[in-house]
């Protein structure tokens, strides 16, 4: 499932959130899916990008 297009998941959030909110449930749980949407939020004010 992860390809050559891994790299650009994250700063595409827009685009690919729904597979990236995903992949991050898959690997993390629901605490990375709650970080992640947190940082969504903070994402929208400022374009910070964190893994």
């Amino acid at each position: 499932m992860l390809t050559k297009t891994d790299n650009k998941l994250i700063p595409n959030i827009s685009m690919n959130s729904s597979i990236t909110i995903s992949i991050l449930y898959i690997v993390g749980g629901t605490q990375a899916v709650d970080i992640y949407s947190r940082s969504m939020t903070n994402a929208k004010h400022k374009k910070v990008v964190r893994r």
